[in-house]
């Protein structure tokens, strides 16, 4: 469990990789001590071992996520297992560190699962608004609750209090439970300079390694995609941290906000 752990404990590799083709962007393997990779791979698999649904559920990883071929779950604000570490304030402020990004401490954290065979993604930056409700908690951090807000639209239920809309400003996808991983397998992840650019031309190349990551500052530029796997699943964590919106409206102006689309 996390109360076994402390961030500093479990970081095993310490020498991360800054790269800014084909836009700022930190890559990292072995990142953390076997010990604690292997609690987060098995439990990956406990939660794989209970089915896949083609529903949202609570702590079931489903297939609810309009328009991208994949399964997901997103951990609810009281999860304690393992993954909690992603979700706790030291991590959170490790990772808007690497950017210098004033995160507000809204984080959205959770699982996907490509099956074989999973269609590509689109090339897009995840420069999206996004709604949170605020609770006391002894961090300071946030961890998004669809029950009371929707974290796409900010709809909340009747009688209840809007939601906050921030945009997401740091993006984080931890691989996992992809043994055995090989080129042929793809499920890579693709970075590219330009939004028109072919899904299967990218300009760099991000492998789905066990125990490694990729993280980057959320802007205007920074377009990504899920490439097909042919062969084997892959497995990822992903976490988006927030930024205020008037933080981006001074930085690139409101208007470079990518408002969700009706089938997202």
């Amino acid at each position: 469990m996390l109360s076994e752990f402390r961030l500093e404990e479990v970081l095993y590799n310490r020498a991360w990789c800054r790269t800014s083709v084909p836009f700022l962007h930190v890559t990292a393997t072995s990142v953390f001590i076997s010990e604690y990779y292997n609690q987060l791979d098995q439990a990956f698999r406990r939660i794989l071992k209970d089915g896949l649904d083609g529903q949202t559920r609570r702590r079931r990883i489903a297939r609810s996520m309009p328009g991208y071929d994949a399964y997901g779950m997103t951990f609810p604000f009281d999860y304690n297992g393992p993954f909690a570490l992603f979700m706790s304030r030291h991590f959170h402020d490790m990772v808007a560190g690497l950017f210098r990004v004033p995160c507000t401490g809204h984080v959205n954290c959770g699982i996907h699962h490509h099956a074989p065979g999973s269609v590509d993604g689109w090339v897009h930056n995840d420069l999206n608004p996004a709604f949170f409700v605020d609770y006391p908690s002894d961090d300071g951090i946030n961890i998004v609750r669809h029950d009371q807000c929707s974290y796409a639209r900010g709809v909340v239920p009747e009688g209840k209090p809007p939601g906050r809309r921030v945009v997401r400003g740091v993006a984080m996808i931890f691989y996992l439970c992809n043994d055995g991983w090989e080129w042929e397998d793809g499920g890579c992840t693709g970075l590219y300079r330009y939004k028109d650019s072919p899904v299967t031309s990218p300009d760099v190349i991000i492998p789905p390694l066990n125990n490694s990551l990729l993280a980057f500052e959320c802007t205007p530029w920074s377009f990504h995609s899920f490439m097909s796997n042919t062969r084997g699943a892959r497995n990822s964590l992903i976490m988006w941290l927030h930024r205020s919106v008037e933080d981006v409206d001074l930085r690139w102006g409101e208007d470079k906000i990518v408002e969700w689309t009706r089938e997202q």
